[in-house]
């Protein structure tokens, strides 16, 4: 779906073969910087609302419940 939407693009690995390599287009990149700032304005928004010792406990929590449902997820925070 996203393929066929033009964000990424398949092309052979050259060290392997075997398998493909997955790369966002241009137009993926500026798709997901869009998503990152339109995140950052919202998160901008809770803040104001929250200040910025409860936001970072927010994220923090979030954070350890996606880690408890998923071990594999690597958050990081920004």
């Amino acid at each position: 779906m996203i393929e066929a939407a033009g964000f990424v693009e398949r092309t052979p690995d050259p060290d392997d073969h075997r398998g493909g390599l997955v790369r966002h287009t241009p137009a993926g990149r500026a798709l997901l910087a869009d998503a990152l700032e339109t995140m950052a304005d919202i998160e901008a928004g809770y803040e104001r609302v929250i200040g910025p010792a409860r936001m970072r406990s927010l994220k923090k929590a979030l954070a350890d419940i996606a880690q408890a449902a998923d071990p594999a997820t690597v958050l990081s925070s920004r």
